[in-house]
């Protein structure tokens, strides 16, 4: 999950998620509650508050990143 990597700032592949997502600030990209729900199960599970805030703030405070509630109906499994 690249986003746990930048946030969390993974060794090996923080850089390369600190550069992609400064890409992205130059267009979108869409996030769902699943995406967010993933980054938020283990620092619920370990009680890191700050670090959950930190993933919500991240993807729910920018501009650049959609968060999308709905799912289509013909994707859906």
């Amino acid at each position: 999950m690249p986003q746990l990597y930048a946030v969390e700032a993974h060794p090996r592949y923080s850089l390369i998620m600190r550069e992609i997502f400064d890409r992205i600030e130059a267009g979108s990209i869409v996030a769902s509650p699943i995406t967010l729900a993933e980054c938020l199960v283990s620092p619920i599970r370990l009680g890191q508050n700050e670090l959950s805030r930190e993933y919500i703030d991240l993807i729910l405070g920018r501009e650049e990143i959609i968060f999308e509630y709905g799912f289509e109906e013909s994707i859906a499994i």
